[in-house]
C-alpha cells in the first residue's frame, strides 16, 4: 500500500513525508450495493419514470419536468423496496468489458481537459486494463 501512495502522491507533485498513514485505515465511501440484484433491476423497470426524475433536477435546460408524476402508489412501492431490498456495504460485481469500454470513451474527452488542467499525462493512467 505504501508503494501505491508513493506513486500517487509522486503523480500529484504532492511531498509524501508529512503524510500520516494511519489516516488510510478508515475506508470511505465503501460500496453499497442491494441485497438482490435481480430485485432491484424488477424496481428500476417498474418506478422508471421515478427514477428518471431524481436525475432530471440535476439537468439544465429540461422542457416541462412536472409532467412526471410522483403519485403516492409509486412512493409506497419505493419505500417497500427499499425495506424488502436494503443496500449492504459489499464488494460490488466486477464491471462487464461493454460498460469499461463505453467509460473509457465517454471520459477520453475529459480525460484529455484534465491533462493540460494539471500538466500530467492522466491517458497514460487511466486505460491500463
Amino acid at each position: 500500500m505504501r508503494n501505491v501512495l508513493e506513486g500517487v502522491f509522486q503523480f500529484l507533485g504532492i511531498s509524501y513525508k508529512n503524510f500520516n498513514l494511519s489516516e488510510m485505515k478508515t475506508h470511505y465511501h465503501a460500496a453499497t450495493t442491494p441485497k438482490s440484484l435481480t430485485l432491484q433491476l424488477w424496481r428500476n423497470q417498474l418506478l422508471r419514470l421515478r427514477a428518471r426524475r431524481v436525475y432530471l433536477d440535476h439537468l439544465i435546460d429540461v422542457p416541462n419536468r412536472t409532467e412526471i408524476t410522483d403519485n403516492m402508489i409509486l412512493r409506497i412501492i419505493d419505500l417497500l423496496h427499499r425495506i424488502i431490498n436494503p443496500h449492504k456495504e459489499k464488494k460490488p460485481p466486477n464491471m462487464k468489458m461493454e460498460t469499461r469500454m463505453f467509460l473509457n470513451y465517454y471520459f477520453s474527452r475529459e480525460n484529455g481537459s484534465l491533462s493540460g488542467l494539471i500538466g500530467k499525462d492522466v491517458e497514460s493512467f487511466w486505460y491500463l486494463d
